[in-house]
């Protein structure tokens, strides 16, 4: 999913879960929800990143020999 897409959707479920309520609730709700996914994407880099310095440690260590 394109990061527009992301968001749409999860738009789409605060205006579901919060239909009727009003727009403050439905807007904390998303923004909640935008900060969850957010964070995962976060955590998902931080692991990224620390896999590539593992891999770059063993590069060099195979190339030193």
């Amino acid at each position: 999913m394109t990061a527009d897409q992301i968001i749409e959707s999860i738009k789409e479920v605060a205006d579901k879960q919060y239909f009727g309520e009003p727009s403050a609730n439905r807007l904390a709700y998303h923004v909640g929800l935008l900060e969850s996914h957010l964070r995962t994407h976060i955590n998902l880099l931080e692991t990224a990143q620390e896999y590539i310095k593992d891999l770059e440690t063993q590069l060099i260590a195979k190339e030193s020999e």
